[in-house]
């Protein structure tokens, strides 16, 4: 299985583009673990990637505003995630662990990423 990330900031036209190219030319893209980080930053682009959630509800999309964990943190705990889910527990646990040895200053991520659980509903990601 492939997994995709696509990380999108105030472009909700080009990730409609990106997606509908993806539904179109990836055959197998439903069995993909494909997810969206996307941030807006004026009312216009969040009104945009509402309008791209509804038109592409399969897709997982975090929305950056909606969590109180930084960019990183979102990064690093959908890697952690995605690796879970994809039966490599070990290589998680290890990221984990090497995440919080190079950002100890990041307390609020220690929490967040101690437990999967948590931070897929912080995510709203699904297991």
């Amino acid at each position: 299985m492939i997994d995709l990330v696509v990380f999108s900031k105030d472009r909700p036209a080009q990730l409609d583009l990106l997606l509908s190219s993806v539904e179109r030319f990836f055959a197998e893209w439903r069995d993909a673990g494909l997810t969206v980080v996307h941030v807006a930053t004026d009312d216009a682009a969040a009104h945009g990637y509402a309008r791209v959630r509804a038109l592409h509800p399969e897709i997982a999309f975090v929305d950056e505003r909606a969590t109180e964990l930084s960019f990183k943190d979102i990064t690093l705990a959908l890697t952690a995630v995605l690796l879970a889910q994809s039966g490599r527990g070990r290589e998680a646990s290890a990221l984990l662990e090497t995440c919080l040895v190079v950002a100890p200053d990041h307390a609020d991520a220690r929490e967040n990423l101690a437990d999967l659980g948590e931070v897929e509903d912080e995510l709203g990601v699904a297991a």
